[in-house]
């Protein structure tokens, strides 16, 4: 329910979504035929934390940026993630607009045109 709302919102935001995706291979599936240039990453998709995995393969094989979008906080800990930012759950679907036109802008080499909202946790590189 929750994937189809923000799905929704970013839609009506004017962006096109492929997914949402359940499994790391519905994931990668979503990829064929399809222009991805941003992905939103669940840390826990199948129950083990492997979205940590998919944003390093999204990043490493694709060039696709991403964000995690979790109640996992805690799995984050002493990562470097290749994700470039974090919005923890539960979370307001305007700040899940705002943290992808921000992060996609970053991801771009940008400016953001808008405020992040003050959830949304950024990464560093090597942090």
């Amino acid at each position: 329910m929750l994937a189809m709302m923000a799905e929704e919102a970013l839609t009506d935001a004017g962006h096109a979504v492929a997914g949402p995706a359940a499994t790391v291979a519905q994931a990668i599936a979503c990829l064929a035929g399809e222009a991805v240039d941003f992905a939103i990453v669940d840390i826990n998709l199948e129950g083990h934390n492997e979205g940590i995995a998919l944003a390093a393969v999204l990043k490493e094989t694709y060039g696709i940026p991403s964000m995690f979008l979790s109640a996992k906080v805690e799995v984050l800990a002493g990562e470097a993630p290749a994700a470039l930012g974090f919005l923890p759950k539960p979370y307001v679907l305007d700040d899940l607009v705002l943290c992808v036109e921000g992060l996609h802008a970053v991801a771009r080499g940008e400016t953001p045109a808008r405020p992040f909202p003050r959830a949304l946790k950024l990464f560093t590189p090597g942090s």
